[in-house]
């Protein structure tokens, strides 16, 4: 089994799953907005990590936790937009933790991953 370079795969340690949701590390550029803002401006930033339960955004300018973000990205000829909230920061890296996605973007998103764990092409 090949797997694409420059994609980090979240396996399993000691024969355990770590995580209930798949992801993987990414390298997408994107833009993001905070709700708080009275003037809502787009800033710069990389999705470096894409997961079924939320992203990682990485950007130069500070996000907190607790505020509602939206980002917007290209993934695959398809462009998303994804509400959520900030739940962890870890240096330069904000996750954005989302509650439900569409059942066409959750597919996209699997298809996504599971792509990545399997191209054999790579």
């Amino acid at each position: 089994m090949a797997i694409n370079k420059g994609f980090h795969i979240t396996s399993a340690i000691n024969g355990k799953q770590r995580r209930k949701k798949g992801r993987i590390r990414t390298n997408i550029p994107g833009v993001y907005f905070i709700h708080n803002n009275q003037k809502p401006k787009n800033i710069d930033c990389t999705i470096v990590d894409l997961g079924m339960g939320g992203l990682t955004i990485q950007s130069g300018v500070a996000l907190y936790q607790g505020e509602k973000v939206t980002t917007v990205f290209r993934l695959e000829e398809n462009d998303y937009t994804i509400e959520g909230i900030i739940c962890r920061i870890s240096g330069k890296n904000a996750v954005l933790k989302y509650d439900e996605l569409s059942e066409t973007i959750t597919t996209r998103f699997q298809e996504y991953i599971n792509k990545a764990y399997y191209d054999e092409s790579a």
